[in-house]
């Protein structure tokens, strides 16, 4: 039989380049959608805001017992002008709503060139914003390496930009809209259909029991203490999680997420308050896609 080790001796470094590039190519395109990801972050719960004045004025319009010009003033009130999206309006300064010009929103230079100020008004620029794009290339970078050249890196990328998105806002706002839950959670069972991560099956279930879990653990609450413990967001986020990584990681990523929020919530004096608990999730989700099997080894070895 011909011994191949020669052969693949040689074509190594060629491999090693090839995957070097990858993770470098990656860490690129993760600057730039960590900018998108910022305007996703910025305006979405803006536009959500939006669509609720809308419905609300909707509702008043129909409500004979409210006299017209009361309805005028409230549906004047209500709706906004001009419609705000993702692709509209242009990026501008939230100061002096100049716009932004193209070299002025080019991830992390920009921000440096600029020393952190707006070319105009040359008010303050968030450090969120550099801070996004920069941990959406990196967390890339790692997918890419961890995961090398393939299907797996691919679909490992989208997770943790979905991940990122929704963990931004939640910080914001206290919400993981459904809007970003949905697609990613029809992503995650697209890829599992074809044994990505996990076996479909385990994807399905890892669906249903990541709801139910999160569900029954709040109504158990609000029945005894007559108020919620947690949203639904963090049920549906859950089992997005669980659609992507199957049944078997949901105790890990609660227990990673339920750690980390007692440790910082305790850190900030938050023990009684409440809290965005998504991104903790988020990063048990990151933590279980990538050592998700080396961690239950090790715990079980213990047994």
């Amino acid at each position: 039989m011909m011994d191949l080790t020669p052969l693949l001796i040689a074509i190594e470094p060629f491999f090693i380049k090839q995957h070097g590039l990858f993770v470098l190519m990656m860490g690129v395109l993760g600057l730039m959608i960590g900018s998108f990801i910022n305007v996703v972050a910025h305006r979405t719960p803006r536009i959500m805001m939006d669509e609720w004045r809308h419905e609300i004025s909707q509702f008043i319009a129909e409500d004979h017992a409210i006299s017209t010009a009361t309805k005028h003033e409230i549906i004047k009130h209500y709706q906004s002008d001009p419609k705000l999206s993702l692709s509209y309006p242009r990026s501008h300064c939230p100061h002096c709503q100049q716009t932004i010009s193209w070299w002025q929103n080019i991830p992390l230079i920009s921000h440096a060139c600029l020393l952190g100020r707006c070319a105009f008004c040359r008010a303050s620029i968030s450090l969120t914003y550099p801070a996004t794009e920069l941990l959406c290339a990196l967390l890339s970078m790692l997918m890419a390496h961890h995961f090398g050249m393939g299907v797996q890196a691919a679909f490992a990328v989208v997770l943790v930009w979905f991940l990122l998105a929704l963990s931004l806002i939640d910080l914001k706002v206290q919400l993981l809209p459904d809007r970003l839950l949905v697609p990613c959670g029809i992503v995650g069972l697209i890829a599992n259909l074809y044994g990505v991560f996990t076996t479909p099956s385990l994807a399905i279930w890892g669906l249903v029991l990541g709801f139910v879990s999160f569900w029954l653990i709040n109504a158990i609450f609000k029945l005894i203490t007559k108020k919620d413990g947690m949203g639904l967001g963090d049920a549906k986020l859950l089992a997005v999680l669980g659609a992507w990584l199957g049944a078997w990681a949901l105790p890990l990523v609660v227990f990673i997420g339920a750690l980390l929020g007692v440790l910082i919530g305790a850190a900030l004096g938050k023990k009684r308050q409440a809290f965005a608990f998504g991104p903790y999730l988020a990063v048990g989700g990151v933590a279980a896609l990538l050592w998700g099997e080396a961690l239950w080894r090790w715990y079980l070895s213990g047994f």
